[in-house]
């Protein structure tokens, strides 16, 4: 079975006003499997037989994957006052709550979807009240628009190579709860753009 292990979204970037510098969001997952890895390159006893070297380095077991790709993601931004309220949301308090009475891997990817479509929304939610608040400046309006064309085009590639029939023994493969994670996260983190750019004009961060 092939793996697809996935640690770190790439940045996020929106430019949609003109008065301070893009903000960056970063979107960062350590997997179980790589800290296992970190922990691999610390010294080891020459006591230490290779059989019992191998046994310290194993893979997480399937429970433990499972557990780390329903994680959701931290989100960072260039502002640390709006990196700790985001990070407050409600929506990923209710997938956690939710993701603790999920046992099969089918309910735990069901749950993943849900919040996934429920992000997904959320960023055109901010994207609709950023337009509102850039109606008067028509350059930054449309800079607004085709960086969303962008991501979106982007979204959809990424959601093809993620969902690549030839990665996946079949159907019920665990390492498909990873991809419905990645987009989860992927969506929270255009989100975290477009927020950030609404708070910046208004000073406000309300989630709909």
């Amino acid at each position: 079975m092939k793996k697809m292990g996935i640690v770190l979204l790439s940045a996020v970037c929106l430019t949609a006003c003109g008065h301070t510098a893009e903000p960056s969001v970063t979107v960062s997952v350590q997997s179980t499997a790589e800290s296992i890895t970190e922990c691999s390159e610390e010294p080891v006893s020459s006591t230490v037989s290779s059989e019992e070297q191998e046994s310290q380095v194993s893979e997480p077991s399937e429970e433990e994957q499972m557990a780390e790709d329903r994680h959701t993601a931290a989100i960072f931004t260039d502002d640390e006052t709006f990196n700790a309220l985001f990070q407050d949301n409600a929506l990923d308090r209710n997938y956690q709550e939710s993701a603790k009475d999920a046992v099969t891997l089918a309910e735990m990817r069901q749950i993943a979807g849900d919040y996934a479509e429920r992000w997904k929304q959320q960023v055109q939610n901010a994207y609709e009240r950023l337009k509102e608040l850039l109606a008067d400046n028509p350059q930054e309006l449309e800079k607004l628009e085709i960086s969303q064309q962008e991501w979106m085009a982007e979204t959809e590639d990424k959601k093809k190579e993620l969902y690549d029939p030839s990665l996946y023994d079949d159907a019920g493969s665990m390492e498909l709860l990873g991809a419905d994670t990645a987009m989860m996260n992927d969506y929270k983190g255009r989100a975290a753009a477009l927020y950030r750019q609404i708070w910046m004009m208004t000073g406000k961060l309300e989630m709909e």
